[in-house]
């Protein structure tokens, strides 16, 4: 396996899910899928992959910014798994001229994606409110998952910083701020940091995708595949401190 290109990794890796998938079609829904259209789906797939990194939606620039600016120094800019029986919860938000695109996902002490979810809506008047709604929007959806002890980690400074201050948000997502504090008050096991863009490069692509979908997606114990690669990529270097 170390001798193989990058590329050819990916295709390895997309075909070995493509086989788990095919042999659960078959004992639990009795489809059976020939072989000839494993490998053309894993192709499909990582086309699919490619496309969706490399697409340009308008995104959000205040807090990309934000992440390379001289006090973020030292932070850490790869995604890390959670500690031992947490959760992980990634959010992110994209713009273009008509709509908001919201992106979250959760995964486990071992990386695993256990739940994503994407939703578009009418455009933010600014990033710092979109990138509020796409953590109000992660917030959500952990309490109705029922989920504890949970990290949010966004890679919008400033709604991070709010969010974790004492003072009263008086701006025009201050609203969105203080119902999230309100959430917080009552969950002493959850709590909101920033991280490097870098690090959240799965909430990014799905709130890309939800610019394009006209209603809300949601997948529980269940990847994404135009996710799925880069779900790997950060379970590999989940642990390597590397610092910007």
């Amino acid at each position: 396996m170390q001798k193989l290109e990058a590329e050819d990794l990916e295709i390895v890796a997309v075909v070995m899910r493509s086989l788990w998938q095919r042999r659960n079609l078959f004992i639990f829904e009795n489809i059976f899928n020939g072989p000839e259209s494993l490998l053309r789906k894993a192709k499909t797939v990582l086309e699919d992959f490619k496309e969706a990194q490399l697409q340009i939606i308008n995104p959000i620039e205040e807090p990309r910014q934000l992440e390379t600016s001289g006090s973020n120094r030292g932070r850490q800019v790869l995604w890390k798994k959670p500690e031992q029986g947490g959760f992980k919860a990634n959010w992110d938000a994209a713009l273009n001229s008509k709509f908001m695109g919201l992106g979250v996902v959760i995964r486990n002490e071992n990386g695993e994606v256990v739940a994503c979810a994407c939703s578009r809506r009418l455009p933010a008047p600014n990033s710092d409110v979109a990138e509020s709604v796409a953590l109000w929007f992660a917030v959500e959806l952990c309490c109705e998952l029922g989920f504890n002890r949970v990290t949010f980690e966004g890679d919008a400074q400033a709604v991070v910083k709010d969010v974790n201050s004492m003072e009263e948000d008086l701006s025009c997502r201050g609203h969105i701020i203080e119902d999230i504090k309100a959430i917080m008050l009552g969950r002493r096991d959850w709590t909101v940091q920033f991280i490097g863009r870098k690090g959240n490069e799965v909430a990014h692509l799905l709130a890309k995708y939800a610019l394009n979908i006209d209603f809300d997606k949601r997948w529980i114990d269940e990847c994404p595949d135009f996710i799925f690669l880069q779900v790997c990529k950060d379970i590999d270097c989940s642990g390597l401190q590397f610092t910007e």
